[in-house]
């Protein structure tokens, strides 16, 4: 199971992006902490994201159009 690490020097952020069927794995959670404690050491934050259920393009269009909703009250008031 290939993990994607990216790790950003200028902002000390180190990425971490797993799969549906990585993210239940426990070898993994324990080999995330393992790393996310050495990234703490070395002041770096650890941000761990995890793939979804739910279909992506659906989510985004959902999210804009309740962004342009809100928008719109807000310029009406």
């Amino acid at each position: 199971m290939p993990l994607e690490i990216h790790t950003n020097d200028e902002t000390r952020i180190v990425s971490i992006w797993l799969t549906r069927a990585e993210r239940d794995a426990p070898f993994l959670r324990r080999e995330i902490e393992r790393l996310a404690a050495k990234n703490k050491a070395r002041n770096y934050k650890t941000a761990v994201y995890l793939s979804g259920e739910r279909d992506l393009t659906d989510q985004t269009q959902s999210l804009l159009l309740h962004n342009r909703r809100k928008q719109a009250q807000e310029h009406s008031r």
